[in-house]
């Protein structure tokens, strides 16, 4: 028990470093990215994004690959507000 508590804990410490958690949060933008764009889902992000981690060293992989798997769940199109101007006020 002590030994498997000792091995999480040993993960958490690997997967908590600063560098792998920058490699989370661009995996979260890149995901996000191409989650916005019309037709691509979550699996297409996936195989985009896939080359991508190919020369990060295994930790950073595991750490960017998840992320880039549930941003484009959650990212939706921008709100109109984004993309169209403000309407002009009656004179």
């Amino acid at each position: 028990m002590i030994e498997s508590l000792n091995s999480l804990m040993g993960g958490f410490a690997a997967a908590l470093t600063p560098g792998n958690l920058l490699f989370a949060g661009l995996g979260v933008l890149l995901g996000t990215a191409i989650g916005v764009l019309p037709g691509i889902g979550p699996a297409m992000a996936v195989a985009l994004l896939l080359p991508v981690t190919y020369a990060f060293d295994p930790p950073a992989r595991s750490s960017c690959s998840p992320a880039s798997t549930s941003a484009p769940c959650s990212a939706g199109p921008p709100p109109r507000s984004c993309s169209t101007p403000p309407a002009r006020a009656p004179r």
